[in-house]
């Protein structure tokens, strides 16, 4: 890196843009950080001299070293790039100081400010509220209040370098989630059984794994020890995006098959803490039609006037099943083949293609087992048995027909039976 780009580098604490560039990808690094550089030794990093720096502030400048000039910044083709920095301070593994006015003294910044918070694109680099940046320049200009909550956003240099580095390398591979929670898995071993909470059971929902469990578990306990709980919001998209990135399930899928199960009484026993009584109760199944979830401060609701759910983690495991292979394998040469595991590309690929299949109307006459087989051959290497199990057990909830597709039809007799 050239001389300019290094002394900035060589300061403690690095501008709210300086960080941001340094988490761009490797191939990238270097432009995106001359770039932001020069505007911050061209016009300061905080003082009068900033807000002379409107047009091209140093976040324009970042997004054209990106993605090309532009006259404005396109915010939603920014949002993965922002991501990279933006998801693990609202995780809450990085931490970010700022002023609370423009002439105020440098103070931490807390999480749960920045959940419904976004950097605007000025020199400073501020941290306001939702949708300001979306305001056109006319509507910005005529608006009086600008909203902001921080100015003159700074983070720690090497906390950011060592962010950087885990999403450079494996297993992050680029993903913030990934990249947040890695320090977790590296030490996950076996997950505590009793009560889980509702972390823990979107997260085996999500994948039937104990190692995920585990590492779901301390980093809500870790959180508890330093920050007071989880953030719900930045819990459920450090974990979500996690389960999404490697086992093709996100939170917000598992959330669907967390109330479906509710709902019909396959999961019970969940109790959880009256707000307004301060005591924990049961919650019936007839409760679960009100469901509304809402992330609080150090929870999350899925009742109104109720936090702090939690269910035996034996029944979780009973009405959410590790799902087998539907055979086992054949003896022989076909026991030497190696094993193969799925990946969330793969899944997320299967899915999309599996609901492609079920609209088909040639395949209407279809099994699972024809569907089973084509799918390996179409992900080999990729998708395994269990993984196509896992697909299908969840899209045939939204193609209910198609679980019996294919199957021999029951006698009236043999329906009549089963149902009395």
């Amino acid at each position: 890196m050239d001389e300019a780009i290094e002394r900035h580098l060589s300061k403690a604490y690095w501008p709210w843009s300086v960080a941001l560039a340094y988490c761009q990808p490797v191939e990238k690094r270097q432009a995106a950080l001359a770039a932001v550089t020069e505007v911050i030794d061209t016009y300061g990093e905080h003082g009068s001299g900033a807000l002379a720096y409107a047009g091209a502030a140093s976040l324009h400048v970042l997004y054209e070293a990106l993605h090309g000039r532009a006259s404005q910044i396109d915010w939603a083709s920014f949002e993965d790039d922002e991501r990279r920095l933006l998801g693990a301070v609202q995780a809450g593994s990085i931490r970010v100081v700022g002023r609370a006015s423009q002439d105020g003294p440098i103070i931490e910044i807390p999480v749960t400010d920045w959940i419904g918070g976004e950097v605007d694109g000025d020199a400073t680099c501020d941290l306001v509220t939702s949708g300001w940046r979306s305001k056109g320049l006319l509507d910005q200009a005529l608006t009086t209040k600008r909203a902001a909550r921080f100015y003159d956003l700074h983070i720690h240099g090497d906390i950011v370098r060592q962010h950087a580095q885990a999403l450079d390398g494996p297993p992050a591979a680029g993903n913030w989630a990934e990249a947040t929670l890695a320090p977790y898995l590296a030490t996950a071993s076996a997950p505590r059984e009793g009560f889980w909470t509702a972390w823990p059971t979107l997260a085996w929902i999500a994948s039937r794994d104990d190692r995920f469990i585990a590492a779901t578990q301390s980093f809500e306990h870790e959180a508890y020890a330093n920050r007071g709980g989880p953030h719900s919001a930045a819990a459920w998209m450090t974990l979500g995006d996690s389960a999404g990135e490697r086992y093709g399930c996100t939170f917000s899928d598992a959330e669907g098959s967390l109330r479906e199960a509710l709902e019909t009484g396959r999961l019970t026993g969940g109790i959880a803490v009256d707000a307004q009584e301060g005591s924990t109760v049961p919650i019936e199944r007839w409760q679960w039609t009100r469901w509304n979830r809402t992330f609080v401060t150090n929870g999350l609701s899925l009742l109104p006037g109720y936090v702090d759910f939690r269910w035996p983690s034996e029944l979780v495991r009973s009405a959410f099943p590790r799902i087998e292979p539907v055979s086992s394998p054949p003896s022989g040469e076909e026991n030497e083949k190696p094993v193969v595991t799925s990946t969330g590309a793969a899944m997320r690929e299967c899915t999309a293609w599996l609901r492609g299949m079920f609209q088909d109307a040639s395949t209407a006459s279809w099994a699972k087992p024809s569907f089973r087989k084509a799918a390996l051959e179409r992900f080999s290497g990729r998708l395994s048995g269990r993984g196509f199990d896992k697909v299908w057990l969840d899209l045939t909830k939204e193609f209910p027909e198609r679980a019996q597709a294919g199957a021999k039809r029951k006698s009236a007799q043999a329906i009549q039976f089963a149902n009395n």
